[in-house]
């Protein structure tokens, strides 16, 4: 829920060149509606990155949202990614 997760897509078929500039990653709450925007952070052949943003929803155990990565206004990719609190949890007790 705290953001800042790495998350990796493979495209497939040509990727172009400018796709790190030209491209924003959308990501879309459903209950309660909200939206953040991120970029790409590396493109390496068919492969993009980008870090999640925080989750507003802090007090929500589990929330799902649509990830869409929009290059010059077309949709490249669309999946679900899952904010879940326990993991955050865990991950702050063993630092």
């Amino acid at each position: 829920m705290t953001g800042n997760d790495k998350i990796a897509v493979e495209l497939k078929g040509h990727v172009p060149k400018d796709i790190k500039t030209n491209t924003i990653v959308y990501i879309n709450g459903q209950q309660p509606q909200w939206s953040a925007q991120t970029t790409i952070l590396d493109k390496r052949g068919n492969n993009l990155t980008f870090r999640m943003p925080p989750c507003p929803l802090r007090r929500s155990k589990q929330t799902t949202v649509d990830i869409v990565i929009r290059y010059n206004e077309q949709d490249l990719y669309q999946s679900n990614y899952v904010y879940i609190s326990e993991i955050d949890s865990i991950v702050q007790n063993n630092q």
